[in-house]
């Protein structure tokens, strides 16, 4: 969901909400041997039309990669461990009800997905407007509008100067961790007032952790113009992996093979999976953060000491979406989307029935409270959640029919729901990333994209890998 963090943390709209993741080859596959490379590790070496290259990963960013390069006449192949395409694209039908688990709207302005998505005909079943939003406090409605949050909480120039001079420079390549966002937001803006919790939730939403974990660098992040946005964005007809299954045109994804090691040689790459080995010119790795950091897959020669840092300074945030569907909408229309501030369980409820005419919300949590959430049963949760919302929300329900939920971080094939930069980030972190590895092994993904954490950039992010193997 996109509650904009270009426009409340750096265009002054303070509150304006808007729709807003080595093992055996197979028998009598050829072995073949890492060998000594000098290949400097920021000069991308393009591969002839006709080369092969393997990308990892079947989400946005690694379909979006694989056809770009067979449109341009590349031999391409697509590994994946999960049995389904779409990474953390995941669409669950709720009675009928797309329940998108992971990506959920296409953003408006500067989304090179959405007039594709049209064409496809995957829009007009509905538009979310977060223009409509509440915030709960102290058992009140407060509207949220547009205001003066951020010159109450402007940061003085001394954050800019501390960030830097820092140790970014220093020769020992050690980092000095910079304040969190809490450091910046407490005492500017006290926790306990309306106007505390709605930043609060809005930047948490946006990173999908707590405050005392993410990056105050971020106020200062420079995103590239995103064009103008209104505050109904569109969703998929079908879901969002409906629309990751239309872009898939020519690709061929191995489905449940798992990678296990990428290896740079003097010709170009071997890519080791559970079930066979690959030579190729080249590789395209759009695995998650969490996957890069937990060593799952082996990068040799490995990663560069500057990709190294920059992976430090990341982390993956957990967004926990809970989805409940009932019989019929017997509730009044009230505001689409409602922040939670008496609660720490839950940040947000999301009503579709005003925006998609069906009767379901959708709340969810983020960080350790999203966590927590991920490990109540399915049962557990749902009973949770629908006292959380008559609760909350002032309602009497009936029985709920049906039920889902997103547990990113217990899944071993993401570590979370997308990347948010920690205190070590430095602004240029994501860039570094985008750098090949000995020429021909590129990284992609949502983490690496500006903005990074939606599906549009990672799209385009894999596209933009496979641009530099194209030269």
């Amino acid at each position: 969901m996109t509650l904009s963090r270009r426009r409340f943390l750096a265009t002054g709209g303070a509150a304006t909400v808007m729709a807003g993741l080595t093992a055996c080859a197979k028998d009598g596959a050829a072995a073949v041997d890492a060998v000594p490379v000098s290949v400097p590790v920021s000069v991308p070496v393009s591969v002839p039309r006709g080369g092969h290259i393997v990308v990892v990963g079947a989400g946005f960013a690694g379909i979006g990669a694989a056809e770009r390069l067979l449109a341009a006449g590349y031999s391409v192949d697509v590994v994946d461990a999960r049995a389904r395409a779409g990474g953390r694209a995941h669409s669950v039908s709720l009675g009928g009800f797309p329940a998108d688990l992971g990506a959920n709207w296409l953003r408006l302005g500067d989304n090179a997905l959405l007039p594709v998505a049209e064409e496809l005909g995957l829009i007009g079943g509905g538009a979310t407007d977060f223009g409509a939003v509440t915030a709960i406090h102290g058992g009140r409605r407060h509207p949220v509008s547009t205001g003066d949050l951020y010159d109450r909480v402007r940061v003085p120039a001394s954050y800019r100067d501390y960030e830097a001079n820092d140790r970014n420079g220093d020769p020992s390549g050690g980092r000095a961790p910079l304040p969190s966002m809490a450091a910046l937001l407490d005492g500017r803006l006290p926790v306990d007032s309306v106007a505390g919790c709605v930043a609060r939730r809005l930047i948490e939403s946006e990173y999908a952790t707590e405050l005392g974990t993410l990056s105050g660098s971020i106020w200062f992040k420079e995103d590239p113009d995103t064009g103008s946005s209104g505050p109904a964005e569109p969703t998929v007809a079908g879901g969002m992996q409906a629309l990751l299954d239309a872009l898939i045109r020519r690709a061929k994804p191995s489905l449940g093979e798992r990678v296990l090691a990428v290896r740079r040689v003097a010709d170009g790459v071997v890519v080791t999976t559970d079930r066979r080995t690959i030579p190729a010119d080249a590789a395209i790795v759009t695995a998650s953060i969490g996957v890069l950091k937990s060593g799952a897959i082996a990068l040799e020669p490995g990663l560069p000491a500057g990709h190294r840092r920059a992976l430090d300074a990341m982390d993956m945030g957990s967004f926990t979406k809970l989805w409940i569907r009932y019989p019929s909408v017997t509730w009044p229309a009230g505001t689409t989307m409602t922040l939670l501030c008496d609660t720490a369980a839950l940040l947000a409820i999301v009503d579709f029935s005003r925006s998609h005419g069906a009767p379901v919300f959708m709340g969810y949590a983020v960080g350790r409270h999203g966590r927590d959430w991920e490990g109540f049963s399915d049962e557990e949760a749902q009973g949770l959640f629908h006292r959380a919302l008559q609760d909350q929300l002032g309602l009497s329900l009936s029985a709920p029919t049906g039920f889902t939920m997103s547990r990113w971080s217990r899944d071993p094939f993401v570590g979370g729901a997308y990347m948010y930069p920690n205190s070590l980030y430095r602004h240029g972190d994501t860039i570094t990333l985008r750098q090949p590895v000995a020429g021909r092994i590129l990284l992609a993904g949502e983490a690496l994209a500006e903005p990074s954490g939606y599906v549009d950039t990672a799209w385009r992010d894999g596209r933009r890998a496979a641009d530099l193997l194209i030269g």
